[in-house]
């Protein structure tokens, strides 16, 4: 008999290694046969605690499954998600998806999507049968950092008070995306420190960013900041190139090497506009909405919905 439950704290240890067995089937299948690293703790106590009552554990007499999710504003995705190997093909993937869009739709997300790999077509099939569909793909990129060019005014979450920073994200989020607020995120950034939140055209911002500057995982050497989330209010009038100008200085002053960033492929010249800067592709992923077909953006909204 298996259960389906709110995950909790406690859970992140054995949450952890589920993770790894999950990783690990998906690495052999594309042909890597290296090492794969659980989760840092603080990591995955992060990802948790970003939507505490919308991540689900699945147990028998010990836990077999997890799935994590999270909202920003009424958009929410369903991010890791995972069955012990010798517990698949019972349902239980099936039943943590159920309880993870429910919460979503039942705290008003508009939109419950997510992200999975272009060359895992069991995923794809999965999702599809549940009742996800697909739409624009996601674009994985990266830059190495030369010379670094002179950056636009800004400042960073950690040097402000918190309720005027975070009103100020909220604010730019939704001018960009109605309904949409990543202020959460950046409080969660700065709170569990594994990234940083930069305000662009500071004292008066029109941009943010918020970069993770630590590893995701236990052993790994960090050498690039990776841009979790891009937000500019317009499409016009305000510059994308500017803002990854700003965010390099900003990875460059942290001694990191490289950066990364996501673009959906929904805003074609966005994407554009970071290959002309130096970015390069190094993968993509599949954008998945559930019941309904996902609407762009009338700014300029860069991130993944992968943890």
């Amino acid at each position: 008999m298996v259960s389906i439950r709110r995950m909790t704290p406690t859970d992140i240890e054995v949450v952890s290694q589920l993770d790894v067995l999950a990783f690990m089937a998906y690495s052999r299948q594309t042909g890597y046969n290296g090492p794969v690293h659980p989760r840092t703790h603080r990591n995955a106590l992060a990802c948790l605690n970003l939507n505490p009552t919308g991540c689900f554990v699945a147990e028998t007499d010990k836990l077999v499954g997890y799935i994590f999710t999270r909202i920003w504003g009424t958009t929410g995705w369903i991010g890791t998600f995972g069955v012990h190997p010798d517990y698949q093909g019972q349902g239980i993937g099936q039943s943590l998806l159920t309880a993870a869009v429910e919460h979503l739709q039942g705290a008003n997300c508009t939109t419950v999507g997510l992200e999975t790999m272009s060359d895992s077509p069991y995923n794809v099939g999965f999702y599809s049968r549940f009742g996800f569909l697909l739409t624009y793909p996601t674009v994985l990129l990266l830059k190495k950092i030369g010379s670094v060019a002179v950056a636009s005014p800004y400042t960073v979450l950690s040097q402000l008070e918190n309720e005027e920073a975070l009103s100020a994200i909220t604010q730019i989020s939704q001018t960009a995306c109605q309904g949409l607020d990543y202020a959460p995120e950046a409080a969660n950034a700065r709170e569990y420190e594994w990234g940083e939140t930069l305000l662009v055209g500071w004292p008066q911002p029109w941009a943010f960013a918020i970069v993770r500057t630590t590893p995701k995982r236990e052993g790994a050497v960090k050498s690039a900041a990776g841009i979790s989330v891009l937000v500019i209010r317009s499409k016009t009038g305000e510059s994308l190139a500017e803002v990854l100008q700003t965010i390099e200085v900003f990875v460059h002053s942290r001694g990191l090497e490289q950066v990364s960033l996501a673009v959906n492929t929904a805003d074609g010249e966005a994407l554009q506009q970071a290959l002309s800067s130096g970015f390069r592709v190094r993968a993509v992923v599949l954008r998945m909405v559930f019941g309904e077909k996902y609407t762009p953006p009338v700014g300029r909204v860069l991130s993944t919905w992968m943890m």
